[in-house]
């Protein structure tokens, strides 16, 4: 009997992942060639993959009757209807009648979890992180097997406005940021690391803002005795292109540089995208043109190296001095320049909108933070 990747631990399959990708990177041919190979095992393979379908979630709670209503029960919550899907969680949002007051209920199942993941962490961060643009924890359950956490609902994301077409104008804009680099500011200051930023988790009241800051599913916390030691932090952390170099690299002690440049990314995210929306909604094949890096079709972490140094040039010992970069790796990595501004950030519109609407209401503590890996 075959075994699915689902029924394996995580961090062997991650490595297993990891070894067959560089098998690939090193037989291919060109870059066309490696996207072909990758391709080509993941359809050899698919068979191995358990449908989303079949994987096994946490079940909601039986209706306490069979009275006509809409949605299901969850402990002490009727009228929950399914909104979003993460790796160890399921989100449901509590129908109100006024809509201002509905509720989103993240349900998890704290044993079937892996790290980084924790929901229990999660709730003490949160409740240790309260501040006016980090979304509100206002209660927990516990429920059998089943962790609940309780947020007011918001119905919308950076990234839903970005993808949709939304009209993204530079006020909007600048207030969306603001409320995100205020929210870091403050976890930073307690030591406390995101390390999932991206405009899925900047939530919006509306698609002016104000923004949340959320998930903190598998943030770390000097304080919180579930998180790693200091120097020996997990580096399986983020999401594919606004992943830094120190991730990417082994960098285990990697500090709050990460999140600044994960929210650099989003930064020139929402400038590459442009201001003033596009005409056709639901437009997916833009995404690309927007991150500033990109993993490729298959997220592949080299596809990623490789286009962030073609976009920021290669690190050097001077730049980077933290990763002993030219000495620390087997691989030789071809020089490449910086581009300039202007090309990264798609036009000196953008750019300048940037400039006289968003960057001068930065908090002074983000702006003026001394070097670091990422930086």
């Amino acid at each position: 009997m075959q075994v699915s990747f689902f029924d394996k631990d995580i961090a062997q399959t991650q490595a297993e992942s990891r070894l067959i990708e560089k098998d690939i990177y090193r037989d291919a041919q060109s870059k066309e060639d490696y996207y072909q190979r990758c391709k080509f095992w993941i359809d050899q393979h698919q068979h191995l993959i358990t449908p989303v379908d079949e994987v096994s979630s946490p079940p909601p709670s039986t209706p306490e009757d069979s009275s006509p209503q809409i949605g299901q029960t969850i402990g002490p919550f009727t009228k929950c209807t399914h909104h979003a899907t993460g790796l160890f969680s399921i989100v449901y949002k509590q129908i109100k009648d006024d809509p201002f007051k509905s509720l989103a209920i993240k349900v998890t199942v704290p044993s079937q979890t892996h790290p980084p993941h924790n929901p229990k962490r999660e709730a003490r961060i949160l409740t240790a992180a309260a501040h006016s643009n980090i979304i509100s924890l206002l209660t927990t359950h516990t429920l059998s097997s089943q962790f609940l956490l309780v947020f007011s609902f918001q119905p919308f994301d950076l990234d839903t406005v970005l993808r949709q077409g939304f009209p993204l104008k530079a006020m909007s804009a600048r207030n969306i940021l603001e409320g995100l680099f205020s929210a870091l500011a403050h976890i930073h200051s307690k030591g406390i690391i995101h390390r999932d930023i991206k405009p899925a988790n900047i939530l919006l009241n509306t698609p002016l803002g104000p923004s949340f800051l959320a998930d903190f599913g598998i943030a770390w916390s000097p304080d919180d005795l579930a998180s790693e030691p200091p120097d020996q932090k997990i580096t399986d952390v983020g999401t594919t292109c606004y992943r830094p170099p120190e991730l990417l690299f082994g960098h285990k002690a990697y500090g709050p540089e990460i999140d600044l440049w994960a929210a650099g990314c989003v930064v020139a995210e929402c400038v590459r995208r442009g201001f003033d929306g596009f005409d056709e909604p639901n437009v997916k094949s833009r995404e690309a043109e927007w991150t500033l890096f990109d993993a490729g079709e298959v997220g592949s972490e080299l596809a990623l190296v490789k286009s962030i140094f073609e976009t920021l040039g290669t690190p050097t010992d001077e730049t980077w001095p933290v990763s002993n970069f030219s000495t620390s790796y087997e691989t030789i990595f071809v020089y490449m320049n910086m581009q300039p501004m202007l090309t990264v950030t798609s036009g000196s519109q953008n750019l300048s909108r940037l400039e006289q609407n968003v960057l001068p209401r930065l908090p002074t503590q983000i702006m003026e933070r001394s070097p670091s890996p990422s930086l």
